[in-house]
């Protein structure tokens, strides 16, 4: 039986990365910057909606209980309900400054992008464009993708208001993708229907030998599809992406870094 020699290694070392995870939590947590920065999120919104700091919050927290039944529902009742949902100007902006998601991702992959020499990143599913702007930051080049108009609208509001230079693409997840170097997604994966599809169009976005990093937070319930919570194993998640042209490449906590295969070692999995 052949040995993935890079997935042994990660095992080998998980026990450091898991005491690396805890410190950089910390670490990110004790910034003072955190103390600001979910205030000054609540204030960016409420410039945007036209709305008082207090309806922002309420509308943020009421976003929190839902009431959507995902049994046996259908792909375009999921897209529609994506395109259409309004509550996520409100939540997902102020989640990710509740504890600084955003740079918290950043000092995860941000190594791995620099070492892999990557110059051009796809964000599949980019919400209100809190990751794609920390990414711009560094210096990345970033192409901010998602199917709902009111979050691009906002997200296109926020790139300018920082000067920040990210292009903008209307995403149709049923569509091929831009051409890039690194396809990532967070907490994305587990709302799609026909997963194996998906991940067949973001390998054939890649460039060659182009990576792929996600979070992979397939169970939990709420919004996550139960057709999805078999990839939260690793056996059954990583026989679905090799059998797409994907190699195992590193994981840290639960985020997962892949490699487009090389032609010559591209073996077809049923």
């Amino acid at each position: 039986m052949k040995v993935d020699l890079n997935y042994a290694r990660h095992v080998f070392l998980k026990p450091l990365k898991s005491w690396k995870n805890k410190y950089l939590k910390h670490t990110i947590s004790k910034n003072p910057v955190n103390s600001l920065l979910y205030q000054k999120t609540l204030e960016e919104i409420s410039e945007y909606t036209k709305e008082s700091v207090e309806i922002v919050e309420q509308k943020c927290r009421s976003s929190r209980s839902r009431d959507v039944n995902w049994e046996n529902v259908s792909e375009n009742e999921i897209i529609d309900f994506y395109k259409n949902e309004e509550r996520f100007l409100y939540e997902l902006p102020l989640w990710n400054a509740e504890c600084n998601r955003p740079e918290y991702i950043c000092r995860i992959i941000t190594p791995y992008l620099k070492q892999n020499k990557i110059e051009l990143i796809f964000e599949y599913g980019a919400g209100t464009g809190d990751i794609a702007m920390a990414l711009a930051e560094r210096g990345f080049k970033v192409i901010y993708s998602d199917i709902n108009e009111r979050l691009i609208n906002f997200a296109k509001w926020r790139f300018a208001r920082r000067k920040l230079d990210i292009d903008i693409y209307n995403l149709d997840i049923n569509n091929q993708l831009p051409k890039s170097d690194c396809v990532i997604s967070f907490d994305v994966l587990e709302h799609l229907k026909d997963l194996p599809q998906k991940i067949k169009i973001i390998h054939s976005s890649l460039s060659e030998e182009g990576s792929f990093v996600f979070s992979g937070a397939f169970s939990g319930g709420e919004l996550h599809l139960i057709e999805n919570e078999i990839y939260a194993t690793h056996k059954h998640l990583n026989n679905m992406l090799q059998a797409r042209g994907f190699t195992f490449d590193n994981k840290f906590a639960q985020y997962y870094f892949y490699r487009k295969a090389k032609k010559s070692s591209f073996v077809r999995h049923c």
